[in-house]
């Protein structure tokens, strides 16, 4: 068991259909405080900068967990 409460990462984009993607190193996805699953349904939160900082902000929250039961 390892803590890893921040690590750098980057942002991915594929141009053509407009998305990008943040990769989650395994470094911290194998941390036992990790709490999110393959598949888990998660909601993306921009936060107000504040006047003070200008820091950027992404809140990730988890919403539902991905179904274990398997598909008939």
């Amino acid at each position: 068991m390892f803590l890893v409460d921040k690590v750098e990462s980057r942002i991915l984009e594929n141009k053509e259909a407009k998305t990008q993607y943040l990769t989650i190193p395994a470094r911290m996805v194998q941390d036992s405080q990790y709490p999110f699953k393959a598949n888990d349904t998660v909601e993306l939160e921009i936060q107000p900068e504040e006047k003070k900082s200008e820091e950027k902000k992404l809140v990730v929250r988890l919403l539902r967990r991905a179904s274990t039961a398997s598909k008939k």
